[in-house]
């Protein structure tokens, strides 16, 4: 899961948030082909780049921490294979 979340600002509204990420041609020519002007997709990506950036900000803190995945699912009360950030 590698959307360097240091590049993007959560503070920014997603639609922000997707252009930036979205510079790439190559990128972009993907998304217009499968999204495109698909309301639904479009909303079904933005939720899914929300929670990318969500596991990558969870992987961050964790990893500062120095906890692994599995002291960090101890920790909250469930199984490493639930914590994959």
């Amino acid at each position: 899961m590698c959307v360097a979340s240091s590049r993007l600002d959560p503070g920014q509204p997603a639609e922000r948030r997707m252009t930036k990420l979205l510079q790439s041609t190559a990128l972009q020519e993907v998304y217009d082909e499968i999204v495109g002007r698909d309301r639904a997709k479009q909303a079904a990506f933005a939720q899914e780049l929300v929670n990318v950036e969500a596991a990558q900000l969870l992987y961050d803190m964790r990893t500062r921490a120095g906890l692994s995945q599995r002291a960090l699912a101890k920790r909250v009360g469930t199984t490493a294979s639930v914590c994959p950030w």
